[in-house]
């Protein structure tokens, strides 16, 4: 993929570059270079465009104690984020102001939440909706929560049936879901349902059900209930129409990939996440440095991890961490959550050649973020601990014993914290926390605890059959994992073989004869039917694995050759999307 653009722009220099400035221009730096001349009654009646020049004039000018002020003022931000033209510019100065340690975002919600307690004032919820969706577009999540649950709750105490109640209950339902909020999304999806009953009894035939129930699929997604999460992505993209804001059809593309991706239906998931991209694109037009586009990016990165091209994959993650450190430099969530996933594509990526520098380098920058905006038991931080515990135990490897015994002591305490609050948050039977019982399989087979490693690759097995099906990708992975554990370490060279051919059957299942995975398969057979003298299966499965060499190499080569998605294509009508994506078979396998 090419990405030929300047990260290195600079929005502040905008102005400094132009070979005459303009006399307005002047004047606002005039303004700005006096500001404390000014009282603020002076300042309110200005058109907000130029209010708007007047604040970043301050940014630029680095006047950053006057602007904490200013932008800590419920009033005033009420009026910068209607400009939604310089909306990159507000998160610029924003995030500047709360690298200093400032308490703005918090002293917003706490003025919204004064402003408007037990009081019905629909212009009052349409700002509260906007300052929401702005504190979590520039990642401040929990203050971003903390605004659009005090709507909510203002709808839900003064009984309100309407559009506007119901896109306060969906944008609560939204941020609580993907800030890991499980006991206050569950309130709101209820509420959410209640409500939408209630408007359909009463007649109302203008809801937005696409959105309404991709949020419905993104609170599934977040708590890990694959199902029923891509049954209401399906049931979003039914209803999905031109007549939406391009935002929201973004959104809806976006969430309906992710959860086909999870599904394994990669060819309907590249086809919705493309769309997504160039739809996009198209919205931010020349500037990449647009949330929508940064976070679709993200979204395509993790289609392309989980379809097995994983160097594009670590490619589009890099670019769109650099464009989101444009924005909001480093003590970000929005960054934090970037570096996380990148950490973890880099890890695969590396997996095969031990070099995990980067890899460990960009999970330890995510666990810093995180520790410093985060409480200690939230789930993205323990995200970004089982990166760096995986990252861990395969740098142990290679290093001598006593480096070794402190590396898996630390990702085994990582480990095991992680698995504790899954089981909080998630419960024993969810996929997430099967993958963590996994992961603590992996790290004693490494640690030579064989017996306790083979418990917990077992239970990780039963709880993914259990929730996934038994020939879910996880499922042949843990299946891998254990047929590892019995030919390597526990000699159960029978066992081994058995489970070595139920994971090649699922791979082959999903995907195509070059699927990366089925080289440790392979090799694995091959060592089984060593050690059992079968030669003419040896045989069989090093021309096998040969073979598989030879495909791969052709696809790396076509890999180089297709640098990836031309994401400046225009995107297709809605309607000759949808005609493909029911063209398609569900079943159909990948590569």
């Amino acid at each position: 993929m090419d990405f030929d653009y300047d990260l290195d722009y600079n929005p502040n220099a905008e102005i400094k570059n132009c070979k005459q400035v303009s006399l307005y221009n002047q004047a606002v730096k005039a303004v700005a270079e006096n500001f404390v001349c000014y009282e603020r009654k002076d300042l309110k009646n200005l058109p907000g465009h130029i209010l708007f020049d007047v604040y970043y004039s301050l940014h630029s000018i680095k006047k950053m104690s006057v602007l904490r002020v200013e932008l800590s003022n419920l009033e005033i931000m009420s009026r910068l984020i209607h400009e939604v033209a310089m909306r990159r510019e507000l998160l610029r100065m924003f995030q500047a102001v709360m690298d200093h340690k400032n308490t703005a975002a918090s002293e917003l919600v706490r003025s919204f939440i004064l402003i408007n307690y037990n009081k019905l004032d629909e212009n009052i919820l349409t700002l509260g909706l906007k300052l929401g969706n702005f504190l979590e577009e520039a990642g401040w999540f929990s203050e971003a929560e903390g605004v659009l649950r005090s709507c909510r709750n203002i709808c839900k105490e003064n009984n309100l049936v309407n559009m506007l109640s119901l896109e306060c209950h969906c944008r609560a339902l939204h941020i609580q879901s993907i800030f890991y909020l499980f006991e206050a999304a569950d309130e709101s999806y209820k509420l959410c349902v209640d409500l939408m009953n209630k408007l359909e009894s009463s007649g109302v035939q203008s809801m937005n059900y696409a959105a309404l129930y991709s949020n419905f699929s993104v609170y599934y997604y977040c708590k890990s209930e694959y199902d029923m999460s891509f049954h209401w992505s399906l049931k979003a993209l039914e209803n999905l129409s031109e007549r939406l804001p391009r935002g929201v059809i973004v959104d809806i593309l976006c969430q309906a990939a992710k959860a086909h991706v999870i599904k394994r239906q990669l060819p309907k998931a590249e086809l919705l996440i493309q769309q997504a991209l160039y739809r996009s694109r198209e919205l931010c037009k020349e500037h990449i440095y647009h949330t929508k586009f940064i976070n679709t990016l993200l979204d395509y990165a993790f289609f392309l991890l989980n379809s097995d091209a994983v160097k594009r994959s670590v490619s589009v993650y890099q670019f769109a961490l650099k464009l989101k450190q444009v924005l909001f430099g480093h003590e970000n969530l929005q960054v934090a959550i970037a570096e996380d996933e990148l950490a973890y594509a880099l890890y695969v990526n590396e997996y095969s050649s031990g070099r995990f520098t980067e890899s460990k380098y960009h999970a330890e920058k995510a666990i810093r973020t995180f520790q410093n905006l985060l409480p200690d038991n939230h789930l993205l931080l323990t995200s970004a601990h089982r990166v760096k515990a995986l990252i861990l135990e395969e740098i142990a490897l290679d290093s001598n014993e006593q480096v070794s015994v402190q590396l898996y002591k630390e990702a085994e305490l990582l480990h095991q914290n992680a698995l504790v609050l899954s089981l909080q948050h998630f419960g024993e039977n969810n996929v997430q926390t099967a993958k963590h019982y996994g992961n603590i399989g992996r790290l004693y087979q490494s640690m030579q605890k064989y017996e306790e490693a083979e418990k917990m690759q077992l239970k990780a097995i039963a709880i993914k059959e259990k929730v996934l099906g038994k020939d879910d990708y996880e499922v042949g992975l843990s299946v891998g994992h254990l047929a590892s554990l019995y030919n390597y370490h526990m000699l159960e060279y029978h066992k081994a073989e058995k489970l070595y051919y139920r994971s090649i059957d699922i791979n082959l299942k999903l995907f195509s004869a070059s699927y990366s995975g089925l080289e440790y398969d392979y090799r694995g057979l091959i060592h089984v039917y060593e050690l059992l003298d079968n030669m003419d299966r040896m045989s069989e499965y090093t021309n096998k694995l040969s073979e598989w060499k030879i495909l791969r190499e052709t696809n790396d080569l076509n890999d180089r050759e297709m640098s990836g998605i031309d994401y400046a294509k225009p995107s297709l009508p809605l309607s000759q999307v949808m005609e493909k994506y029911h063209s398609m078979t569900s079943g159909a396998k990948w590569g």
